[in-house]
């Protein structure tokens, strides 16, 4: 598919940012390069422009950070993807010129569901990206960072490639594909004498595959936590959320098996970026009082967002273990 040529480029410049306006568009046709652009936003649920823009150029050697956004403008304006409207502000006067934020559209989701069999919930994704909150929109910009800067670095590798959750899902059971909810699952425990019933809920699950090494021993896989660090790291119960509540959830996931019941991963590993190197340490020392029995310090690895961003290489970042040993993504 190529791309078509247009010549109003004025009409399409003048387009308003947050209401849609589809008979104003040129007629354009869905391009290789758009189904690339939905299936970014689709699997990364809030995507900012210059996101995408990163992203294509590494698929699309050549492509224009100009072609990019205005391919985004057409597909915002005929539905194919959403603008969150918590982030209007942004745009009043005064607001700055940060970069749009995008979300998967109704008639975006539609066709990906229908040429690529991706998961088509129950949802009114227009609606949905309408009534988000600008927490909730930051928080989701803040793990599509991390997983946008590893898709790259694993591109520049080239031997490396991101296994989606997407993907994940299509090889999981099929109770798992049935669920309402396939991206969360239920951990039955005991702790201080009650019987409690936790729900971990990964930012994100995805995996790495090495085109190196022998099909069947060439893939890792992740549970990723972008913590913020506004949640208490622990509490005298498990009842209200603390992150000691996540790391006995995980824990608990890893002792029974259930990463390869839920999901047929061989392996898996629980990554939580945090926004400094103290509140490592505080997550570290809840491990090591209450889960240390549990499981490995080895299933836990932690990345101050700061030094990550720093990294040279994100491959090649030293992550630490709930030990403090020292490990890099791919060990």
């Amino acid at each position: 598919m190529t791309m078509p040529t247009i010549t109003t480029s004025t009409t399409a410049e003048r387009l308003p940012r947050f209401i849609r306006q589809p008979r104003a568009l040129p007629e354009f046709h869905i391009t290789e390069r758009d189904i690339e652009i939905l299936k970014i936003a689709a699997r990364h649920r809030h995507v900012t422009s210059a996101q995408i823009v990163g992203l294509i150029e590494a698929t699309f050697p050549g492509s224009s950070e100009q072609q990019v956004l205005r391919r985004l403008q057409f597909l915002y304006h005929s539905g194919h993807l959403s603008r969150p409207k918590a982030q209007v502000d942004t745009y009043k006067a005064g607001g700055g010129s940060r970069p749009l934020i995008y979300a998967i559209g109704n008639r975006g989701i539609d066709l990906l569901a229908a040429k690529f069999n991706f998961r088509r919930a129950s949802v009114d994704w227009q609606a949905k990206a309408r009534t988000a909150v600008r927490g909730e929109i930051e928080h989701g910009c803040e793990i599509t960072d991390f997983m946008v800067a590893l898709e790259i670095a694993c591109r520049r590798r080239g031997t490396l490639q991101v296994i989606h959750f997407d993907e994940i899902l299509a090889n999981a059971p099929e109770e798992t594909q049935r669920s309402k909810r396939p991206y969360q699952w239920p951990v039955a425990l005991r702790w201080k004498g009650s019987d409690l019933v936790l729900h971990p809920t990964p930012d994100r699950i995805f995996g790495i595959r090495d085109l190196e090494r022998r099909e069947g021993q060439n893939r890792k896989f992740f549970f990723l936590e972008a913590d913020r660090g506004t949640m208490p790291t622990e509490r005298r119960t498990l009842d209200k959320t603390s992150y000691l509540r996540k790391i006995i959830g995980y824990a608990e996931t890893y002792r029974h098996d259930l990463h390869a019941k839920r999901y047929s991963l061989p392996n898996v590993r629980v990554l939580t970026v945090t926004p400094g190197r103290q509140r490592i340490a505080n997550i570290i020392a809840a491990y090591r009082q209450h889960a240390a029995a549990l499981v490995s310090p080895k299933f836990f690895l932690f990345a101050d967002r700061p030094g990550l961003a720093r990294a040279e290489d994100f491959l090649d970042y030293p992550w630490l273990d709930a030990a403090g040993e020292q490990h890099r993504l791919l060990d």
